[in-house]
């Protein structure tokens, strides 16, 4: 029986990842209810406890990879990159590149004025990425400037209407702004 439980729990996490979930939540849910039903398994209740916790932090980091190699336009996690887009890479304009570099600076700032400057060096570089427009949006949403933030989510929509996050972003802004 414990075999088979852990079979389809198996089967049911391996699957579950093609939901629309946000990949940070599904990963730190189904970590966390697959770490609690193995440990639960094989050693009782202390073992779920400890196993959900493990699962669900776990869960959290490689959701949270995947949503970072997402936001990035990378595809899919699993998938392998063609030579063509690697050459596509290598062979960039320098200030894409430089536009690149100051985009990853912003995500590894350790201050939010650190992370807004380096998002405003990457778009005076290369205005065409809808991702810096994105976090200059969150940036300015969590220092209380609503009206900058959805200047900037809007921003990012016009250079990529199609892009997911700022899409989510700017729909929970106006939530926000509706309930005021």
């Amino acid at each position: 029986m414990r075999v088979a439980a852990a079979i389809l729990l198996i089967v049911v996490l391996l699957a579950a990842p093609a939901c629309q979930m946000n990949e940070r939540l599904s990963g730190t849910v189904f970590g966390a209810i697959g770490g609690a039903v193995l440990g639960g398994v094989a050693s009782g209740g202390g073992g779920a406890v400890v196993g959900g916790l493990a699962g669900g932090l776990i869960g959290y980091l490689i959701g949270d990879y995947m949503a970072d190699q997402r936001e990035r336009g990378r595809g899919s996690v699993f998938g392998s990159s063609s030579d063509a887009t690697v050459a596509g890479i290598r062979d960039e304009p320098a200030h894409v590149k430089a536009a690149r570099t100051a985009y990853e600076r912003g995500r590894a700032a350790k201050t939010a004025p650190e992370a807004k400057r380096w998002y405003l060096e990457s778009l005076r570089l290369n205005p065409d990425r809808p991702e810096p427009y994105n976090l200059l949006g969150l940036n300015a949403l969590y220092a209380g400037d609503l009206d900058a933030a959805e200047d900037y989510l809007e921003r990012a929509l016009t250079v990529d209407p199609d892009y997911r996050p700022a899409q989510h972003n700017l729909a929970k802004l106006r939530r926000e702004l509706i309930r005021r």
